[in-house]
C-alpha cells in the first residue's frame, strides 16, 4: 500500500495546492478521452434521476469535480458533470435546500474554505446546478451536514472548522440566505458530525467526533436553534469518524466510531436518557476510518462495515453476542468511504467505495472476498504518449496514445462536428510507453508501432484501412522498449523503424521483410539508458541522423548517419541529469537542423545551434520549466521560425518558446494539469495541441475556440 490514512488525511488538510485549468485568451480544452476523477475522497449512493435506480455521486479534491455516474442498468453507468468548480471538495453529501423535490449537495472545501450548496436548477449552466456559498472563512472545515433544525421547513447546516476548533450553526431564511453562528468552542480538532433525533423529542440532534481531545459530544436540539452541549466520551484515542447505527428494532438510534488512535471500531448503543455504552467490536483494525451500519446479509440485523485505511482493507462485522469479522475487499490502493445499497432491483445490495490512488468508485459483493465491479473507467488508465494522424484516411485528424497502466494502445476517431469516438487499437501492451504513426508499409494507410515498456517488445500494429489494424510483433528482446522513429535511414525510399530500450543500452534498426516480420539490426549497443530519439538530416547529405538521450549516462548523443548502416557516434552534451526528450529543427532558419532536448531533474530546455560539419554549440534555453517532460518544434505563430513547445508535469504548463530570429519569449497556453506527452497538428494556419495526461488519465485537445485566426497563437 502507498499510504496509511493518517498520512493521506495530513496532506489533505495541510497541501491547500489543487488547482483548476487556465488557458490563454481564447482558447479551450476539449477531453478526448478520460478524464478520471482524481482524488475521489466521498462516495454516495443517490437516485439522482428519480428512476428507481440508485447512481453514484461521488466529489474529489484534487481536481475539484462533483460527478455523478447515471445507472443504466445492469451495473453499467455513464458519467455525468454536476460541478468542476468545488475544488478542495472533503466530504459530499445528499439533501434538498428548498422542497422543490430535487436533489442538492453539500460541499466543506478545505481549499476554498467555504461550505457549499449545489442546488438543482435547469437552467444553470453549464450541468444545471448552481452553486451558493453558504458559509466562507471556515478554516478547514472537515464536515458539513445539513438539517432542519428549528423546525421551520427549511434545511439549515451544522459545519466544523478542524483548524479553529469550532463547530457551526448556518440557519437557513426564506430567501435562500444562511445566517452563521458559534455553537461550540469545545472540540479540538473536530473531524465528523452526524444529523439525528437520538432522544425522540421530534427535534433533530448532532453528535460531534473530535480528534485531539478523544471525545464525542452530542449537541442536544431544542427546536429552536438551541443546543444542549453534552460529552459522550473523552476515551477514544485519536477518533476520525462516526456514523449512525440505525437498528430499525430499537427505539433509538445508536452509532459506530473508528477510534483511529487506538486502531479500533467501537459500536455506542442508545441508552435513552441521552446516554449511550459503548462496546468494543474491534481492537486490530490498523488506521481505523470510514465506517458504516447496514444489513448486509439481509437477515434483518445490522452488521458493521469498516475501512482499515493502514491495510487497505474492508471489513464486515456481526453485531451479534460473539463478534465476527469478514474480509470483503483488499486489491486496491486508496479505500476512503463506504456505504451500502441496492444498485440492481432483485440483486444483493452492494458495498459502494473507492480507490483513491487509482482513480474508480468500485462496488464489492458482501458474500464473496474481493469481488469487485468498477462503476466507471472509460479514460487511458496512465495516459503517457500521444501522437497525431489521418488513422482513417477521411481527411480529419485522429489521436494515437498509449495507456501505460492499462496495457493498451487506443486511437480516438474525429468524426463529423470535431466529436471524438475511442477505439481500442491494441490490448496486452505491458507498459504501454510509446506510439508512431507512419505508413511502413507503403498502402497510403497510417500503421502504428507501439513499445511494450514491460514486455520489452515492438509492435508493428498494420493499418488494413478504415482504423483496423492487425499486431505484429517487431521484436520481443528490446529490455523496457521506449520510443520509436519511423525513418528512411538508407535513403531507398523504404521506411524502417528505430527503437530505443532503456536497460540494454540499445538503438536498433528493424527493417520490415516479408509476411510482417522485421529483420533486427544493432545500431549502437553502447549507450547508457537510452530514451528519447528523434531523427533528421543534421549534416546535410541527405542521410538521416538519431539524436538520442541517455537517461543513465546523463548525456545526449547523436549518431551520424555515414550510409550502409554505419554511424558515428557524437556526444552532444554530458552531465544534464536524465535528459529525457528531443527534438531536431531549424530553429535560426538557417537551413541546417538544429537540436532540442530536456531534462525533466535538472528543469532545463537545451537548444545546440548546427554550426555545420558536425559541430553542434549547446545553450541553455531555460533552467525553469519544472518537471518538463516532453518537447516539440513547429513554427506556431506563422513567423517562419521554428518555435519550441513544452509540456511539464511539476509546473502543470503547457508553454511555447516563441522566436523571433532566435530570440525567444515564452509564452503558457495552459496551466493546472501534468501533461506527460504533446504533440502538435497545423492546417490552415491553425495550430491544435494534443496532450497525454498521466495524473488524470487524460487525452486532450487544445484549441482556439472560435477557430478563426491567422498568426498561429494570438
Amino acid at each position: 500500500m502507498k499510504f496509511t490514512f493518517t498520512i493521506l488525511l495530513s496532506l489533505w488538510l495541510l497541501s491547500g495546492q489543487t488547482q483548476i485549468q487556465t488557458l490563454a485568451d481564447g482558447w479551450v480544452v476539449e477531453n478526448i478521452h478520460g478524464p478520471s476523477q482524481v482524488g475521489i475522497v466521498d462516495t454516495i449512493p443517490v437516485d439522482l434521476n428519480k428512476d428507481g435506480l440508485m447512481d453514484v455521486v461521488s466529489v474529489s479534491i484534487e481536481d475539484g469535480h462533483l460527478r455523478a455516474y447515471i445507472n443504466q442498468g445492469s451495473l453499467e453507468f455513464e458519467q455525468a458533470y454536476i460541478s468542476t468548480d468545488v475544488l478542495g471538495a472533503f466530504r459530499v453529501s445528499a439533501t434538498d435546500f428548498n422542497n422543490d423535490n430535487e436533489v442538492d449537495f453539500l460541499i466543506p472545501s478545505i481549499e476554498t474554505q467555504e461550505i457549499i450548496a449545489l442546488i438543482h436548477d435547469s437552467n444553470a449552466e453549464p450541468y444545471g446546478y448552481r452553486r451558493q456559498t453558504i458559509a466562507e472563512n471556515i478554516l478547514l472545515p472537515t464536515d458539513a451536514q445539513a438539517g432542519d433544525f428549528n423546525n421551520d421547513g427549511l434545511m439549515d447546516v451544522v459545519s466544523l472548522s478542524f483548524e479553529e476548533n469550532v463547530v457551526l450553526l448556518h440557519t437557513q431564511n426564506k430567501q435562500g440566505e444562511f445566517i452563521s453562528s458559534v455553537l461550540s468552542e469545545a472540540p479540538l480538532r473536530p473531524r465528523k458530525v452526524i444529523v439525528e433525533d437520538f432522544n425522540n423529542d421530534q427535534n433533530l440532534d448532532f453528535l460531534v467526533a473530535s480528534e485531539e481531545d478523544n471525545s464525542v459530544r452530542l449537541f442536544n436540539g431544542e427546536g429552536d436553534t438551541t443546543f444542549t452541549e453534552m460529552l459522550i466520551s473523552n476515551q477514544l484515542t485519536g477518533i476520525r469518524y462516526i456514523a449512525k447505527c440505525d437498528d430499525v428494532s430499537a427505539d433509538y438510534p445508536s452509532f459506530v466510531a473508528s477510534v483511529t488512535g487506538a486502531s479500533q471500531a467501537m459500536l455506542f448503543v442508545n441508552q435513552e436518557n441521552n446516554s449511550f455504552s459503548g462496546k468494543l467490536i474491534d481492537s486490530d483494525l490498523p488506521g481505523a476510518n470510514a465506517m458504516h451500519c447496514a444489513d448486509v446479509d439481509l437477515d434483518g440485523v445490522l452488521e458493521l462495515i469498516a475501512v482499515s485505511a493502514a491495510q487497505g482493507s474492508i471489513y464486515v462485522y456481526e453485531l451479534q453476542m460473539e463478534v465476527t469479522k469478514q474480509l470483503i475487499a483488499s486489491i486496491r490502493d486508496g479505500y476512503v468511504t463506504v456505504s451500502f445499497a441496492s444498485f440492481e432491483n432483485g440483486t444483493q445490495p452492494k458495498i459502494l467505495t473507492q480507490a483513491f490512488f487509482e482513480s474508480r468508485n468500485l462496488f464489492y459483493d458482501p458474500s464473496i472476498t474481493n469481488f469487485e465491479k468498477v462503476v466507471w473507467e472509460d479514460f487511458p488508465d496512465g495516459a503517457f504518449f500521444v501522437e497525431v494522424g489521418d488513422v482513417d484516411a477521411d481527411g480529419d485528424m485522429d489521436v494515437v496514445y498509449a495507456a501505460f497502466t492499462g496495457d493498451t494502445i487506443y486511437w480516438s476517431e474525429q468524426s463529423d462536428g470535431g466529436v471524438y469516438l475511442t477505439h481500442v487499437l491494441q490490448e496486452g501492451v505491458d507498459g504501454a510507453q510509446s506510439v508512431t504513426l507512419s505508413d511502413i508499409d507503403s498502402d497510403d494507410d497510417l500503421d502504428v508501432i507501439s513499445a511494450s515498456a514491460w514486455g520489452d517488445m515492438f509492435w508493428f500494429n498494420e493499418n488494413n484501412g478504415h482504423g483496423l489494424f492487425e499486431a505484429n510483433v517487431i521484436t520481443s528482446n528490446s529490455n523496457n522498449a521506449s520510443r520509436s522513429v519511423a525513418v528512411d535511414i538508407n535513403d531507398d525510399d523504404i521506411l524502417e523503424v528505430i527503437g530505443t530500450s532503456v536497460l540494454d543500452d540499445s538503438v536498433r534498426l528493424f527493417s520490415k521483410s516479408e509476411n510482417n516480420q522485421f529483420d533486427v539490426e544493432d545500431i549502437s549497443t553502447s549507450m547508457d539508458g537510452a530514451y528519447a530519439i528523434a531523427a533528421g538530416d543534421t549534416s546535410g547529405n541527405t542521410d538521416k541522423d538519431l539524436l538520442v538521450s541517455n537517461f543513465f549516462g546523463n548525456n545526449v548523443k547523436l549518431l551520424i548517419n555515414r550510409g550502409m548502416g554505419l554511424f558515428n557516434e557524437l556526444l552532444i552534451i554530458d552531465q544534464i541529469t536524465k535528459p529525457n526528450s528531443t527534438a531536431i529543427c531549424d530553429i535560426n532558419n538557417d537551413q541546417r537542423l538544429d537540436l532540442v532536448f530536456a531534462s525533466s531533474v535538472e528543469n532545463s530546455l537545451w537548444l545546440a545551434e548546427n554550426l555545420g560539419n558536425n559541430s553542434f554549440d549547446p545553450q541553455l534555453l531555460s533552467a525553469s520549466v519544472l518537471g518538463i517532460m516532453d518537447v516539440k518544434c513547429k513554427d506556431i505563430d506563422q513567423n517562419g521560425w521554428a518555435d519550441i513547445i513544452t509540456v511539464s508535469e511539476a509546473d502543470q504548463l503547457v508553454q511555447i518558446f516563441f522566436n523571433s530570429q532566435s530570440t525567444f519569449q515564452s509564452k503558457v497556453l495552459a496551466a493546472g494539469i501534468s501533461y506527460r506527452s504533446i504533440d502538435v497538428e497545423q492546417q490552415n494556419h491553425v495550430s491544435r495541441f494534443y496532450a497525454a495526461s498521466y495524473a488524470n488519465n487524460s487525452v486532450v485537445v487544445i484549441k482556439k475556440a472560435d477557430l478563426v485566426f491567422f498568426s498561429g497563437f494570438d
